[in-house]
């Protein structure tokens, strides 16, 4: 019971938060002339450069509605929320942040930054140790952090949690044009709608597969409602929520009975699989008994950065196996 608790505690908190180049030009003049060709090409990145950089002082408002200006370009950066570290390294601005949560533990050179705390609970006095010129948080932080810290005249950005892919795009550009890498950004942006494009075109026309997430299980049931952008993501990959009638993430034994989902797909943490496929409430499934309770990187689905396009593959391939 202890591991359901603590799964269900992750996966909610989990899911409430969060490079340009120039075509090489062949040519067939003189050498001065092919020095010529190489010079503007040069000249022409870097007048690209100078336009996506970000100009400050910056005045941006954020995912509270709050206007937020930053007077300079921020080169160390304390980030309260995987989805903001995963984000700051896929933008490219990995090397500005001097602080994370024990949450933090994705790319793996994220391990090597001070922890300042939990998510919920940072350590203030560490936080300001590190001299941050921002403090990036996501939904779950406590509004008596923010308040502590700009007290303390530092600046604090909250990227909201997300609904929708095209809110992650938003986000990631945020977390581009904080940072002065909006070029690199925007490439990220472009690489995820390719990534998302390449499965739903693969899936176009198939026939949705009935299926249930579990975020957690046992006295209680909790699952990725109709009101969460997991249950977006299981649609978009080919699936067919059957707790898309919930809210809240709360879900009953007795529907998840009623409906019995081909498809049961659990966490490949906390030893899940297990777990799930031998509790006495699951028995009577098609899917438990037939094999069909599948493991899938929950990180994938609830940490909202740039690998949940990697996430919407990982449950198409897993609905859909025949197609990919």
């Amino acid at each position: 019971m202890k591991k359901i608790s603590i799964l269900m505690m992750c996966v909610m908190l989990m899911a409430a938060l969060f490079t340009g180049c120039t075509q090489e030009v062949e040519t067939t003049e003189t050498d001065i002339g092919q020095q010529t060709t190489e010079n503007v090409a040069v000249e022409s990145a870097n007048e690209e450069k100078t336009a996506e950089a970000t100009v400050y002082p910056l005045t941006i408002v954020d995912g509270e509605d709050r206007e937020v200006v930053l007077e300079k370009e921020p080169m160390r950066i304390v980030s309260l929320a995987p989805s903001v570290t995963e984000t700051l390294y896929a933008v490219g601005a990995g090397d500005k942040l001097v602080g994370r949560t024990d949450y933090c533990l994705y790319p793996q050179e994220t391990t090597e930054v001070p922890s300042v705390g939990t998510i919920r609970e940072p350590n203030v006095e560490s936080i300001v140790a590190l001299e941050p010129d921002v403090v990036i948080v996501a939904s779950l932080f406590k509004e008596e952090v923010l308040i502590q810290l700009e007290a303390l005249d530092i600046k604090v950005f909250v990227l909201k949690a997300q609904e929708s892919f095209e809110g992650v795009y938003e986000t990631t550009l945020n977390a581009g044009l904080i940072t002065n890498h909006k070029a690199d950004a925007e490439a990220v942006i472009d690489s995820m709608r390719a990534d998302v494009k390449l499965v739903t075109d693969v899936l176009d026309g198939v026939e949705a597969k009935s299926v249930y997430y579990v975020v957690g299980f046992g006295e209680s049931d909790y699952t990725a409602t109709g009101d969460t952008f997991i249950n977006d993501m299981l649609t978009m990959a080919g699936g067919d929520n059957i707790a898309k009638d919930g809210e809240h993430w709360v879900y009953s034994l007795e529907k998840l009975v009623e409906h019995n989902p081909e498809v049961v797909l659990v966490s490949d943490k906390y030893d899940s699989l297990a777990g799930f496929s031998t509790h006495e409430n699951y028995q009577v499934l098609d899917a438990v008994k037939e094999g069909r309770v599948l493991e899938i990187d929950s990180d994938l689905l609830s940490i909202q950065g740039p690998r949940i396009a990697q996430g919407l593959k990982a449950i198409a391939e897993l609905l859909h196996p025949e197609l990919f």
